[in-house]
């Protein structure tokens, strides 16, 4: 297990909230983003938010180039300090993690005070004393929300414009990599207009009131210029 706290301050009691649960297959499906630039610490991990937009939890990775996020939960008891939670995950050393011991999943929690102050996160993994460097201290973590999409109008779904075929690809596969158990594997495209990102949702996505929830995960790609 490791820990991140933050501004723990005075207080009486705590209580602690699982976040979510990252599978293995979320992490490959996250890991696959990730910048292999090492002089840019902040884009070779993962990060972990409250994103309005989705209003979700999410956990998110990006190479500039795409952005791939899993929406992890949405709980009561994080209302008052959802937006203090911001935390650098290290995907890599979590797969690498889970792999190893054989585990399926990473849970994710949190530790408030009866008040509703954040205090630290915790992750861990059953049958794991301890995740090596899962949350790296990182800087300046690039702002997800800002490019996730402000609504998701179903007038948009479809592609127009020219984009990176590996990326496409990647997201279709990892994306549909979700069990067994999850339906028949399905990803939906859209875009609010031509040459705006791309975004590919998964088979948990649904349309409904004219609007499309993202679902379990979704990726963003940016668009190439045409030639």
């Amino acid at each position: 297990m490791e820990t991140s706290t933050l501004n723990a301050g005075t207080h009486t009691g705590t209580c602690t909230e699982i976040i979510g649960t990252l599978s293995k297959n979320d992490l490959r499906f996250l890991a696959v983003a990730l910048s292999t630039d090492k002089t840019r610490d902040s884009l070779t991990v993962g990060q972990i938010r409250y994103s309005a937009k989705c209003a979700s939890m999410i956990c998110g990775t990006s190479d500039t180039h795409r952005m791939h996020v899993v929406c992890i939960g949405n709980h009561y008891m994080l209302d008052n300090c959802r937006q203090d939670i911001q935390i650098a995950i290290d995907i890599n050393s979590a797969l690498k993690t889970c792999t190893a011991f054989k585990v399926d999943e990473i849970v994710i929690s949190a530790t408030v005070t009866n008040a509703g102050e954040f205090l630290k996160i915790d992750v861990t993994a059953r049958g794991v004393d301890q995740i090596p460097n899962i949350m790296p201290m990182v800087q300046n973590m690039p702002d997800f929300e800002r490019v996730i999409p402000n609504t998701w109008g179903i007038e948009h779904q479809g592609l127009k414009g020219a984009f990176n075929p590996a990326y496409i690809a990647d997201a279709c596969k990892y994306i549909c990599d979700t069990g067994k158990n999850d339906g028949a594997p399905r990803v939906k495209f859209w875009q609010n207009e031509a040459l705006r990102p791309a975004i590919v949702f998964d088979n948990k996505s649904y349309t409904g009131n004219c609007v499309i929830d993202p679902g379990r995960r979704f990726a963003l790609i940016m668009p190439m210029q045409d030639i």
